[in-house]
């Protein structure tokens, strides 16, 4: 699926150790790698309405959220993926959700991972 250009508006980056999205209205969220306790995938079913994958990257102090199609989305998910304990087959089933659910792909609580135990 091709992103609409909301998404694209959207630019998450990886820079001092931290992740930041920056919305086009200027709002910016971000988090630490080392505030990092978990990374899910929300899927949603607005389709064609509205942004139906979202990244949310969970910390203790916050999080940080962007929809899937942002400017670096490709880039931040390879980096993603060299977290030890990744699950790309969680990323993998996300991806092909069209209903409203959430999908843990990481988590410093390896319990909280499909698949995955300490």
């Amino acid at each position: 699926m091709c992103a609409r250009p909301f998404e694209r508006e959207v630019v998450v980056t990886d820079e001092d150790d931290t992740i930041t999205a920056t919305y086009p209205d200027g709002t910016v969220k971000a988090i630490g790698w080392s505030d990092l306790i978990r990374i899910e995938v929300h899927t949603n079913d607005t389709e064609s309405w509205g942004a139906d994958v979202w990244w949310v990257l969970a910390g203790e102090h916050g999080e940080c959220v962007y929809p899937q199609g942002a400017t670096g989305d490709t880039e931040m998910i390879a980096k993603y993926q060299e977290l030890d304990g990744f699950d790309d087959d969680e990323l993998i089933k996300a991806m092909g959700c069209t209903g409203n659910r959430s999908f843990v792909c990481w988590s410093t609580d390896r319990s909280a991972v499909p698949g995955r135990t300490s």
